[in-house]
């Protein structure tokens, strides 16, 4: 039977000419594998990973919701999860908005309410490859595509966070509110953050998500026939129009180095994940540390001299409440067994003694204005209260034991940090001084200074290693002149050389 049902068989996207063929079996396979083909060519899901900061309480369960309209009309998800991340698979090239509530905010009647958290993502398709059976290259997609979003007051840069196949790849970094995005063979997805250095600012230093109804894919429209140039005349030469500016596309360099920024707003630069933002709003730490104290005592002809091993600890807590002032407050303390020898070198039998400092100190970040967050200068002035133990001074020494005196101090110091980055290293130094009655006989001075070396191994988690070296000087005298003729003045100096380790959780 000849069955000739069909002499010419058209795809969706192609035109296939198939005549005089008479076996009607081989006509059908070509029909079956350019409709299978034609199907193939349909957009491939394009995953996405969302994310946002967790509520108060644990275990928390949310509604989220993803719609293609701002205004949340229609729904292409909507869904509980539980976490503050989701895993999800966009079907088109198209840009996406998403808002998230936790279950305990939402009424019982389902009542909307304002969103926890929201943001706008754009997935892109992957770069086609041609294929083999003569296909149209108008049909592919173009190899870039242009996205434009609002421009945000305040804002000095505009970081866009790039996933391929659902995961942080690379982070785009723009001047202006337009981007030109290449496709790789990945399908990605394209977060808009925006940046911005002065701290008086309104956007949100820590937010993580962007919501633009703004937020656009460019969509370029095919050349037709009818648009293609005519046949030039001369004399009828249409002034060609002057071409637009391109965004060029720098490549990260394999050292590391700061963003630099074109002047022109015309450069952007690629920088790879460094997942750890550039400025940290706290860090608290707490660590031990362990050295040897020097400590000498003297009154007139009456003396005691220790040299022993030390272990203490220390917190510290250093914040940023607004750009460029920076809080600081540190207890630091230690005590031991001292063995006292005296001017004839007698040992005594022992005594115990403690000896601490806690200071508080308001300083200003010298580079806050810089866009390179990798250097901090903090300038500070500096309170203290500090207990460390010395001779007596009130009456003639007869015993063996020191006394603890207590002494109020105010002063300035200086903190550097330079960051790359996981890795930090810091520099600090300070100078205190009695802060009221200061004189000869009646006087309190602390120099010390250090630095570590740190490194966060989790975003959150920072670990330190370091030293410091800390110089103290008293001196007390009777208040009665001549008690304190007769008695002399009570001077005591310590010097205390100490190795630290400390553990931190950073703040963003």
């Amino acid at each position: 039977m000849h069955l000739n049902f069909c002499n010419r068989v058209r795809t969706v996207s192609k035109d296939f000419i198939f005549d005089n063929y008479d076996h009607w079996g081989f006509k059908l396979y070509f029909t079956v594998l350019l409709i299978f083909k034609a199907n193939l060519s349909i957009s491939a899901p394009i995953p996405v990973e969302i994310s946002w900061r967790e509520a108060p309480g644990k275990d928390q369960t949310y509604l989220i919701e993803i719609s293609d309209d701002s205004k949340f009309g229609t729904s292409v998800f909507k869904s509980e999860v539980r976490g503050h991340k989701l895993k999800w698979e966009s079907p088109k090239e198209a840009v996406y908005h998403w808002r998230v509530n936790p279950m305990s905010r939402i009424s019982k009647d389902g009542a909307e309410v304002s969103s926890f958290a929201s943001g706008s993502f754009a997935a892109i398709e992957p770069v086609s490859a041609p294929s083999a059976v003569g296909e149209n290259s108008s049909d592919s997609p173009a190899k870039t595509v242009e996205l434009k979003w609002s421009e945000v007051d305040g804002a000095t840069a505009y970081y866009l966070n790039i996933q391929a196949n659902g995961i942080f790849k690379s982070r785009l970094v723009s001047l202006k509110p337009s981007s030109s995005i290449m496709r790789t063979s990945d399908p990605q997805a394209i977060q808009v953050q925006i940046r911005a250095v002065n701290s008086n600012s309104r956007i949100a230093k820590d937010a993580i998500s962007h919501f633009d109804p703004g937020f656009v894919i460019v969509k370029e429209q095919p050349v037709t026939q009818s648009q293609q140039p005519r046949e030039m005349i001369v004399g009828d030469q249409p002034i060609p129009a002057p071409e637009p500016p391109k965004i060029e596309l720098v490549p990260l360099p394999s050292a590391p180095g700061p963003i630099q920024f074109d002047p022109s707003g015309k450069t952007v630069h690629y920088i790879e994940d460094d997942s750890i933002p550039e400025l940290r709003l706290s860090e608290v730490v707490l660590g031990i540390y362990g050295g040897t104290e020097n400590t000498f005592a003297s009154q007139k002809q009456i003396s005691r001299h220790s040299k022993q091993s030390v272990s203490g600890g220390f917190l510290t807590l250093r914040t940023v409440p607004l750009q460029p002032l920076h809080l600081f407050a540190e207890a630091t303390g230690h005590g031991r067994q001292a063995k006292w020898k005296s001017e004839l070198g007698v040992e005594s039998s022992g005594q115990p003694i403690s000896s601490y400092i806690g200071q508080v100190g308001l300083g200003v970040d010298l580079f806050f204005r810089n866009p390179n967050r990798r250097h901090t200068l903090v300038l500070e002035v500096r309170g203290a209260m500090l207990q460390t133990p010395m001779i007596p001074f009130e009456s003639p020494f007869q015993g063996e034991n020191l006394d603890q005196i207590q002494s109020q101090l105010i002063g300035g110091g200086a903190w550097y940090r330079w960051t790359v980055r996981r890795w930090g290293i810091g520099l600090n130094a300070a100078k205190l001084v009695q802060s009221t009655e200061r004189s000869k006989t009646n006087d309190t001075v602390i120099d010390q200074w250090g630095g570590y070396l740190a490194v966060d191994p989790t975003k959150y988690m920072t670990l330190l290693i370091g030293g410091q070296s800390r110089v103290l000087y008293i001196a007390r005298c009777h208040k009665v002149e001549s008690d304190c003729q007769n008695n002399g003045t009570s001077v005591t100096r310590s010097s205390l050389v100490n190795g630290y380790l400390g553990l931190g959780y950073v703040f963003y």
